[in-house]
């Protein structure tokens, strides 16, 4: 198969990227901010139970310059930027550190609908904050997630 037809190639060329959504969704939004929304968003994807989906570029912000259905569209929409990418090392590390939190911690790959469910608990939703916690028989992993603007303590 040619990387023209490749499933993966076309899938990728005809959705919109997280960080062009965020910026079509909230325009009044400085670049930090949406950053910050961008690294909770993809924290929630890769800490949740399943196989974690990123697209390419997602962990330094790739943009294809808000075409949504970029599959006929010039190599320049669809290519990744390594420039963008030396631009947001943090971010990149930050990804990966998130990956590295899953691989040590089993209780979020697991492997049935009634493990999650027996092993899944809400502990707090407050404040554009939620706090969660993931127990089985050999582990508890305790996840908060700050959706505000500014720290927040949980209790």
């Amino acid at each position: 198969m040619n990387r023209r037809s490749s499933p993966l190639i076309m899938w990728n060329a005809m959705i919109t990227t997280l960080w062009d959504s965020s910026w079509q969704t909230r325009p009044e939004m400085e670049t930090e901010d949406i950053k910050r929304m961008h690294r909770l968003a993809s924290s929630i994807v890769v800490l949740s139970q399943g196989v974690p989906f990123l697209h390419a570029g997602q962990e330094f912000y790739r943009t294809k310059h808000e075409v949504e259905n970029s599959y006929k569209s010039p190599i320049w929409i669809n290519q990744l930027d390594w420039e963008q990418k030396n631009r947001n090392a943090e971010s990149i590390n930050y990804i990966k550190n998130l990956l590295e939190i899953r691989k040590k911690n089993a209780v979020l790959r697991l492997d049935s609908k009634e493990a999650v469910r027996s092993a899944f608990e809400v502990l707090s939703t407050e404040n554009g904050c939620t706090a969660v916690k993931w127990e089985n028989e050999v582990e508890e992993l305790q996840l908060f997630f700050n959706a505000f603007r500014l720290n927040r303590r949980f209790r």
